[in-house]
């Protein structure tokens, strides 16, 4: 997979030999801007899980806004009203 860097466009146009002016025709080619989608959709994806999983963890060393966090995201339904809680959806804390 590609790794994302901090070149500017100018510096990735001249590392790939090209124009600016082909780099921007290129943003206007369906297929390719198709692409960076599927890419992007990779990076995201992965994040999530890292996000997802670091959430997990304050859950199980008992962090409260983690577990009120986990629940929301969930749609899961927590109550105020005294110790009573609703928990459903809760395989990911076991």
């Amino acid at each position: 997979m590609v790794t994302p860097t901090e070149l500017s466009v100018a510096e990735i146009c001249i590392q790939n030999q090209m124009s600016v002016a082909d780099l921007c025709k290129l943003f206007e080619d369906d297929t390719f801007t198709a692409y960076l989608h599927r890419l992007i959709e990779g990076y995201s994806s992965g994040a999530v899980g890292t996000v997802w999983d670091a959430l997990i963890e304050k859950c199980r060393s008992g962090d409260m806004r983690a577990i009120k966090l986990y629940f929301d995201l969930k749609g899961g339904k927590t109550t105020d009203e005294g110790a009573s809680v609703v928990i459903t959806g809760a395989d990911d804390l076991e």
